[in-house]
């Protein structure tokens, strides 16, 4: 039977709260999508979603959500860590101030209970590399998306013992010496061209929704003797 504590909450977050009880949990997801204004940068609003007290949550280590923001001049990759709870937060406030700002938000990946995370802290960084496009093909684009994934995970961890200064001189210089690790513009529109990927919406449907679900002794008590033919 369904908890009170449960009513309005998503599937994923009632999962997570009957199994894990107490323990921490991490996610992670990595998503696009193309700006609609190359003279308004979005770092402020997502700072404001990753910063929001009522997605942070209790103001200590675990509950601080980390990643990467990657601006270029027409679209971006936001790779996001945090408690399922935050993440869901997060990105429905992404979604409640999207328009005028951007478009075509798609989500790469989506893991839960992450073995550690990759970030020490939420970050941001501009690039203005052209590249190539990736071949149209699925598997080509689910290997472009993985090493992409796998590379900005490595950038965290090249940061994760540096202090605040220290993150901040890296990254301005990270451009020139590990270009290799930060994605381009035509292979981040190659991801948002693909059609591979769950919109915004559809993750908010899948994973976000309140859960409403009925057990059959709910619906009818006592239950019906079967007929008898």
């Amino acid at each position: 039977m369904e908890d009170d504590d449960d009513i309005g909450h998503s599937l994923l977050e009632v999962v997570v709260r009957k199994l894990l009880r107490d323990k921490n949990m991490s996610s992670r997801i990595i998503f696009a999508g193309r700006r609609l204004s190359k003279d308004e940068s979005l770092k402020t609003l997502f700072d404001n979603a990753v910063s929001n007290p009522a997605n942070v949550g209790d103001l200590n280590a675990h509950a601080s959500m980390t990643g990467i923001y990657v601006e270029t001049p027409s679209n971006f990759v936001h790779l996001l860590e945090g408690e399922p709870k935050q993440i869901g937060k997060a990105m429905r406030e992404v979604a409640s101030n999207r328009q005028d700002k951007m478009e075509d938000l798609q989500i790469l990946s989506y893991m839960d209970d992450l073995p550690e995370r990759s970030f020490p802290k939420w970050t941001t960084l501009e690039i203005t590399t052209p590249g190539n496009a990736v071949a149209s093909t699925e598997d080509a684009l689910v290997q472009e998306i993985s090493s992409m994934m796998g590379n900005l995970m490595q950038l965290g961890g090249e940061i994760f013992q540096k202090e605040k200064l220290q993150i901040e001189t890296y990254l301005a210089g990270v451009k020139t010496s590990r270009p290799e690790l930060l994605p381009t513009i035509a292979q981040v529109d190659s991801f948002l061209d693909c059609g591979f990927c769950l919109t915004l919406d559809e993750w908010l449907d899948v994973f976000q929704c309140a859960v409403d679900i009925k057990l059959q002794s709910e619906q009818v008590w006592p239950i019906p003797p079967p007929l008898k033919y």
